[in-house]
């Protein structure tokens, strides 16, 4: 447990740029004190691994995007399902409403 520079307890967080991703840190909680506490509580990374990982980064960010736009495409597909139903129930209703009034006549 470590405290910054303005007496509160520091923050555990992780780096995700590409020169220290998944890299940790401690820093001041309330970064609107002024208080510029930082420290790494890894090491830094190797030259290699400073390639790999921003690289499955963007693979996975690029991986979820595409996830999200078929998560979209596949609401809209129920959306427009549904609303042909509706559409197909009211047809129906209404067929049989003058049909039944046809037979009245």
């Amino acid at each position: 447990m470590s405290f910054c520079y303005c007496g509160k307890l520091a923050a555990d967080r992780v780096a995700w740029t590409d020169a220290n991703a998944g890299r940790r840190f401690k820093n001041c909680v309330d970064g609107s004190s002024g208080c510029r506490y930082f420290q790494w509580v890894d090491g830094p990374l190797c030259s290699r691994a400073q390639i790999v990982i921003p690289g499955l980064l963007r693979n996975m960010r690029g991986m979820e995007s595409k996830y999200e736009q078929q998560i979209v495409e596949v609401q809209k597909r129920e959306a427009r399902k549904w609303r042909f139903r509706v559409v197909v129930v009211c047809l129906f209703w209404f067929v049989v409403y003058v049909l039944s009034g046809s037979d009245k006549q």
